[in-house]
């Protein structure tokens, strides 16, 4: 209690060093008083009301425990009477032994007189009946039915609780009523009818269907009181149980089991389309009659039934069933599969099952076909599939490399650039076939691209073959095809549409939210080796490009350093006119191609000119001669660095491999035989992949210096050992000597 006043205390002086914080808040303090009063006033009068509020209901539960203590004291006299009362009249039961006993003979002769009635009357009543059954007043006929085989169990029933019984009585008995069992099979047969019309009739009349399932509870009703007397006399009546109501749930069940299978209309020979057809029958039909036994059905059936219930379970049944004999056949073509698995889909979609006027929760509706009988369908699917993409992947190829040999150029995109229809065609295919396998599952379309992935890298070596077996066949009549350069480049630059179309695959499907879980490393590294492939076709069929340029160059770079050559600048005038003259082809190809096209032009004329300085073309016979040559190298290096610079300036802002061209020639033309050494080892620092055997014929051009010499000069300067190499150079691109 003090704590708590402390603590009430500690909150009101922080309430009132709040208020009082300014001078000027001082003169409010009677207004704060008055404030505070009229809040303390409030919480009063609340608590006061809430105590009172207690108090009255306090009271109010006193006075009711009150009065039910009462009625339990009354209650419990009254029930002390009662027992006196009933233990008075315990010696009634032997003094009415004779009234019990008169009563049950009475009861039993009034059984006999009310049979004989019906005993005398069973073949006019069996005739009668089996006329009502043939007017189909089926209610009327089954209270006949019931009237006598009533009295056929009653007969037997006495005969069975007397200790011994003729069986000549049972027999005849038996014979005497044996059409009443003719009689029930007559009428179940008209009941099994309207139950299996169950469809049709609560479309127009459902009253014959109400006749019939009023009978079938009464026969249930009586199967339930058979079975209670048998329990206490072991007495079972002929024929008994029935069981019609298992029996029209087995009727219904095989009804809608022949619905399902039975609407296969089209021959498979005929209409390819003859599975979408039945599939779509099973559909609607299902729809449809699931909606009237809902809509109308439920209330002609007992509610016990749960008709819809079991007719939902019925039809799932039956078309898995269906289902699962269509995926067992082994004739399925790979569209037909797809349009199984596709359905798969739309059975639990609001198409079907998943439909609201319906209401079906799906959770407990299994799947239709099972897992393991899925994954064959699917190992199946990816089969086929894979043998019609290779197929149409070589057709496609075999119909490009027809263009190939056209006597018309290429096609051109919107930019210029020569390319070849097969790339877009081939994505077609893949991009359909993964569309195909989402409509179905996202695990088949995981498996599906796995296989593109699969083809595509097979795909690449057959197009690599393809285009070589092209450069070949140039090779050997280069006047044919007429238009082999511009359509190597549209080859070319296929590659890069390749790649493209494979990172939009990538994109939507490895990337998206939906498929970004399920895309595995190896997947992604499956994809790049893909690229990297094509990375590989692209840059030989570069290197086949320029191998056309070098052909037609050959001759001028044979000449090189020979005598013929020295003082005739006008060769290289040629080179430079005939690369400028393809650079007008070359324009076609994709930027990022015609860069590296111009690097390997740069980088192979740099080559052509060290492998003229090191393969001992020529013997200078003097100083002249050898500063002439050197200097018409420097002269030819810059004019080629100039030109290539011109036709792509990306060959200007990186080193151009024409320095080590000037390096060399620097070297050739040295006069200072002890300057040499430190020449080359310049060289070296910038290209440290040049080896000795290089540096030793280029100084065996010199007229001033000997073999030996030349070695003893190279023995003292350390050589880069290969294994050592940090980066290569283009030295590392020279032909062994």
């Amino acid at each position: 209690m003090e704590a708590a006043q402390n603590e009430a205390q500690a909150s009101a002086a922080k309430q009132v060093a709040n208020m009082l914080q300014r001078p000027t808040q001082l003169d409010k303090i009677d207004q704060y008083r008055r404030r505070e009063l009229r809040k303390k006033a409030a919480v009063e009068a609340r608590l006061k009301t809430a105590v009172q509020q207690q108090l009255d209901g306090v009271r109010t539960g006193l006075d009711q425990l009150h009065k039910a203590l009462q009625d339990i004291k009354d209650m419990k006299q009254s029930l002390k009477e009662i027992d006196d009362i009933y233990k008075s009249c315990s010696h009634l039961s032997s003094k009415l032994a004779e009234v019990r006993d008169v009563a049950n003979e009475h009861n039993k002769f009034a059984t006999a007189m009310e049979n004989l009635k019906n005993i005398f009357n069973v073949p006019e009543t069996i005739k009668k009946t089996q006329g009502l059954i043939e007017d189909g007043k089926l209610l009327q006929a089954h209270k006949h039915l019931s009237d006598l085989e009533s009295s056929r169990d009653d007969l037997l029933f006495e005969l069975h609780k007397q200790s011994s019984h003729s069986p000549t009585d049972h027999n005849l008995i038996k014979t005497y009523f044996s059409g009443v069992e003719q009689i029930s099979e007559s009428l179940g047969k008209q009941v099994w009818l309207a139950v299996s019309r169950t469809l049709s009739i609560v479309r127009k009349d459902p009253t014959l269907l109400v006749t019939a399932l009023r009978i079938i509870e009464r026969e249930e009703t009586k199967d339930k009181q058979v079975e209670t007397r048998r329990a206490q006399t072991d007495f079972l009546p002929p024929g008994r149980p029935k069981k019609w109501r298992n029996k029209c749930y087995t009727v219904l069940e095989k009804c809608v089991m022949t619905r399902i299978e039975g609407n296969i209309m089209e021959d498979r020979e005929l209409e390819k389309m003859w599975l979408v057809r039945h599939l779509e029958l099973i559909r609607k039909f299902t729809r449809e009659d699931l909606l009237v036994v809902k809509d109308v059905g439920v209330q002609c059936f007992p509610a016990a039934y749960q008709i819809y219930e079991r007719f939902v379970k019925w039809y799932h049944q039956a078309i898995s069933n269906h289902v699962t004999g269509l995926a067992d056949d082994r004739e399925l073509e790979r569209n037909e599969i797809v349009v199984l698995l596709t359905w798969l889909n739309t059975y639990k979609s609001d198409e079907l099952m998943g439909s609201r006027e319906l209401e079906i929760d799906k959770r407990w509706l299994g799947e239709l076909l099972s897992p393991d009988i899925r994954d064959t369908l699917q190992t199946k699917y990816l089969v086929s599939m894979k043998t019609d993409i290779q197929d149409w992947a070589n057709r496609t190829l075999s119909t490009d490399i027809k263009d190939w040999y056209q006597d018309s150029l290429p096609h051109a995109d919107g930019e210029g650039f020569y390319q070849t229809q097969i790339p877009v065609i081939l994505f077609q295919i893949f991009e359909q076939n993964l569309q195909v396998a989402a409509t179905i599952s996202q695990l088949l379309q995981h498996k599906v691209f796995n296989l593109s992935a699969e083809l595509l890298q097979v795909f690449t070596q057959s197009y690599r073959d393809a285009i070589y077996h092209y450069k070949a066949r140039h090779t050997e009549e280069r006047s044919e095809p007429r238009f082999y350069t511009q359509y190597m480049i549209g080859l070319v630059n296929n590659c890069d549409n390749f790649e493209t179309f494979i990172q939009r695959l990538e994109s939507r499907y490895t990337r998206s939210p939906v498929t970004a879980h399920q895309a595995s490393k190896d997947q992604l590294e499956q994809f790049k080796k893909v690229n990297e492939s094509f990375e590989m076709v692209a840059a030989e069929g570069l290197n086949y490009l320029w191998e056309e340029v070098r052909m037609d160059l050959k001759d001028h770079f044979d000449k090189i350093l020979t005598r013929n050559w020295i003082g005739k600048p006008e060769d290289v005038d040629t080179v430079c006119a005939t690369l400028e003259d393809y650079t007008n082809d070359f324009i076609h190809l994709k930027e990022s191609y015609f860069v590296r096209l111009m690097k390997v032009a740069h980088e192979s004329l740099a080559v052509e000119y060290i492998n003229a300085m090191i393969s001992r073309r020529i013997t200078f016979r003097t100083v002249d001669e050898r500063k002439e040559a050197a200097e018409q190298i420097v002269m030819e290096a810059t004019q080629v660095d100039r030109l290539l610079s011109k036709l792509s300036p990306v060959c200007a802002q990186s080193d151009s491999p024409t320095e080590a061209v000037i390096m060399m020639a620097d070297v050739i033309k040295l006069r200072d035989l002890t300057m040499l050494q430190l020449e080359i080892t310049g060289l070296l620092t910038k290209y440290p992949d040049v080896k000795q055997e290089h540096m030793l014929n280029m100084l065996n051009m010199r007229e001033d210096l000997s073999r030996s010499d030349a070695r003893i000069i190279l023995e003292e300067i350390q050589f880069t050992d290969e294994s050592t190499l940090s980066r290569l150079t283009v030295f590392s691109k020279l032909k062994p000597q």
